[in-house]
């Protein structure tokens, strides 16, 4: 794989977007909240995903906090979704102003925030394409 740091898109991506703008779109006069939350989570990890590059680790703890949250409001009613998308979207913010700090950080702007991004990656051999 190498060294290809950046952003990134590929055809996968392309067909997850159109099957998720599909969907939410299918759905959106019956279930509107199913389609807001499909574009929600689906924006998320793209920007995770392929502007951000967020580490895996990082990626799941938000996915377990919104799906704890869509779980608690599901049971309870309670919080409000708008307030999850708050929250979710804080979290993200959280998340990526950590990412961009980390000696391993490879999205956009690398070459700014992580000039040293290079000789970190030869550093790490093989455990860098994991």
């Amino acid at each position: 794989m190498g060294f290809q740091p950046g952003f990134r898109f590929s055809a996968f991506d392309l067909f997850v977007i159109v099957v998720a703008a599909s969907s939410a779109y299918g759905f959106w006069d019956r279930w509107t909240l199913i389609s807001q939350a499909i574009l929600f989570v689906v924006t998320q990890f793209f920007v995770f995903c392929n502007v951000v590059r967020l580490s895996r680790a990082m990626e799941l703890l938000w996915a377990v906090v919104l799906l704890g949250l869509g779980a608690i409001y599901s049971l309870l009613g309670t919080p409000s979704p708008l307030m999850i998308a708050v929250l979710g979207v804080s979290l993200s913010v959280k998340l990526i102003s950590l990412e961009v700090r980390r000696p391993s950080y490879h999205g956009v702007c690398w070459r700014r925030l992580n000039p040293n991004l290079h000789q970190w990656f030869i550093a790490q051999g093989d455990e860098s394409r994991r």
